[in-house]
């Protein structure tokens, strides 16, 4: 006998008022939050692992730094400083992940960029550009 697949009934409002769909117009605004950063989809060839030991300190640090440090303050920096910029062309092949997602770039090493794509206030990792061969420089 073939086991049926399991139906999840649909919960009709939210009548604990404990528990909100991240869709609510009550989550917090994430421009005002400081960046998570995540290396959960960092593309392998690009890896922290591939870092020289000065690199790896520096990735750390650049990290630690905008720890405190609001997505929206962080937009108005300097984009070879603690700020982000925008990146319109790479030159590597983009994961599926990241498809349709705005590609940007933080300075981690003097003007070394990690690159990758922000969702909410996490920003995803996908390369660590220590030759900078992700995208064109000019």
């Amino acid at each position: 006998m073939a086991k049926r697949p399991h139906k999840i009934k649909k919960r009709e409002g939210n009548k604990s008022g404990n528990i909100r769909s991240r869709d609510e117009s009550s989550d917090p605004p994430y421009m005002d939050e400081p960046p998570a950063f995540s290396l959960k989809y960092i593309q392998q060839a690009y890896c922290i692992s591939k870092c020289g030991k000065e690199d790896q300190i520096a990735f750390l640090k650049a990290m630690f730094k905008r720890k405190e440090t609001s997505w929206s303050h962080l937009s108005s920096c300097d984009r070879h400083g603690l700020g982000y910029e925008k990146i319109h062309r790479l030159n590597v092949q983009i994961p599926k992940v990241a498809e349709g997602k705005a590609i940007i770039a933080f300075r981690f090493s003097g003007k070394k960029p990690m690159v990758g794509f922000r969702e909410r206030d996490i920003f995803y990792v996908l390369w660590i550009d220590r030759d900078f061969s992700v995208y064109d420089h000019g």
